[in-house]
């Protein structure tokens, strides 16, 4: 393990004992994790610890069905359901960025296209009567509504 040999040629001469208690403590629940222990300013001890492979969240790509044309009307919904479920991936979260691609059927308010994971999008923040109205909408609309004010 690398990051034992690091910790032992740091401190030659101490003992494994000593070297194990400085650099490997039980966080959350994990027992030998790799940490530095820290005070912060207001005296709380803290850990700053190396990522873990098992601690990044992984999904599978879902490959497309080898008979869906993208051109025929017969898979419209087929893939309207897999932008759908990609856009859900990309939102998981944040509920209030979901309530508002909902609310707006999935439409940019500025050009009437669909919002989806594939093209970059923006919150548009727009004063109406005082109040705030937040809009989801095209990065390329959001600059061009920008540019305009």
């Amino acid at each position: 393990n690398l990051t034992k040999k690091w910790a032992l040629r740091r401190h030659p001469k101490k003992r494994k004992s000593w070297v194990a208690d400085k650099y490997w403590h039980e966080i959350r629940g994990r027992k030998w994790t790799f940490a530095w222990k820290y005070e912060t300013k207001s005296k709380k001890v803290n850990y700053l610890t190396l990522k873990r492979l098992s601690d990044i969240h992984y999904t599978p790509y879902k490959q497309i069905k080898g008979e869906a044309n993208p051109f025929d009307p017969e898979y419209d919904d087929y893939f309207f359901q897999r932008k759908e479920q990609q856009m859900l991936e990309s939102l998981k979260g944040r509920k209030s960025l979901l309530y508002l691609w909902n609310k707006q059927n999935r439409i940019c308010p500025l050009c009437g296209k669909e919002i989806d994971c594939t093209k970059a999008w923006n919150v548009n923040e727009i004063s109406v009567g005082g109040s705030i109205v937040r809009q989801l909408v095209h990065n390329n609309c959001y600059k061009r509504n920008k540019r305009k004010c």
